[in-house]
């Protein structure tokens, strides 16, 4: 009798170990894009009631140290449909609610490498969406530009679609509500 294992016993336990550490290592890097999409999409979400509280208060913005007072006209931020980037800005002409060489750009987001794009998705809204945060007041405004026309589409709910290059059956979504002032985030 034989103490030992053979070899065949050997390449089978063998064989049933690395089967499972793939599974479970593939499993994990799943599990770890779509927390990084859930988190991207809560950064988005925060950057945006960040600025609603600071046009509530009547806040300065503070970005790499510098300080930015509110405009007369508040504070945005603008979604190019299908980018990468989002702009935040103070209002400082009250130009529309729009972005426009008047105002003072605070800052450019750019998402993480991982993501593909954030979508516009809301009815009318194909073109770039601005979202103005009126100050001391918990009005909003979202307005898009159609052709050479300023769209007032505050009437609607903003729906954002963010989208990770290893998230396939999951994108972030977050619904603004102008009217309301209510931001949500989730993912579908």
């Amino acid at each position: 009798k034989s103490r030992g294992f053979t070899i065949m016993e050997l390449i089978v336990s063998i064989g049933v170990f690395m089967s499972l550490f793939l599974m479970v290592t593939v499993n994990f890097r799943t599990a770890e894009s779509s927390n990084d999409l859930r988190l991207e999409t809560q950064k988005i979400a925060s950057d945006i009631r960040k600025l609603q509280t600071l046009a509530l208060t009547g806040s300065t913005y503070n970005y790499n140290g510098t300080s930015t007072e509110m405009g007369i006209g508040g504070f945005g931020v603008k979604f190019s449909n299908g980018s990468t980037t989002y702009a935040i800005y103070s209002d400082t002409a009250m130009n529309y609610g729009v972005l426009d060489q008047d105002d003072v750009l605070l800052e450019s987001v750019t998402l993480a490498s991982d993501f593909s794009n954030i979508l516009i998705t809301t009815e009318g809204s194909d073109a770039d969406a601005y979202l103005t945060f009126l100050p001391r007041s918990s009005m909003i405004t979202f307005k898009t530009i159609i052709g050479e026309s300023i769209v007032d589409l505050s009437a609607q709910v903003l729906r954002l679609e963010i989208y990770h290059n290893k998230v396939a059956n999951k994108k972030g979504v977050i619904e603004i509500t102008p009217i309301s002032g209510q931001v949500n985030f989730y993912l579908e």
